[in-house]
């Protein structure tokens, strides 16, 4: 098992739940009910610090309390509450909660759910892409 691939999971987001996967188990590793509610009546995470929370919790049960050296890369795909697509708050918020529960890397999938190999794909691209800061702004 490659180091990218050990590290890569695949997170449904539910109002006030998670499923957690790591492709190269191929099954839901967990899923877990936040304690705290972080979905409210318009958002699907709208208490950010609830949902970061139990996120990194549940990270770390499917990791078995042994994070990789360096954090995971998550692929989002939250499954509730996105008719008409994502808005730029959206994206934002899922992007923050990513790298609040410790991920190095994060990307959004809006579809259907994913098989291992589309999430492998779509993860080498999360890892491909350059982040902001280290984006030169001028050539942006």
């Amino acid at each position: 098992m490659s180091l990218l691939f050990s590290r890569i999971v695949y997170l449904k987001i539910y109002r006030n739940r998670y499923e957690i996967t790591l492709p190269d188990k191929q099954e839901v590793i967990t899923s877990v009910q936040s304690p705290v509610p972080f979905s409210t009546a318009r958002l699907l995470v709208g208490q950010l610090h609830a949902a970061a929370t139990c996120l990194e919790q549940a990270v770390k049960e499917a990791y078995g309390w042994s994070l990789p050296m360096m954090g995971p890369v998550l692929l989002i795909h939250p499954c509730d509450m996105v008719e008409g697509g994502l808005s730029e708050v959206e994206d934002h918020t899922l992007r923050e909660l990513a790298f609040m529960a410790g991920a190095e890397k994060a990307a959004i999938w809006l579809g259907n759910s994913l098989t291992v190999e589309q999430v492998h794909e779509k993860a080498k691209g999360a890892m491909a892409r350059i982040p902001l800061w280290e984006q030169d702004l001028d050539d942006a």
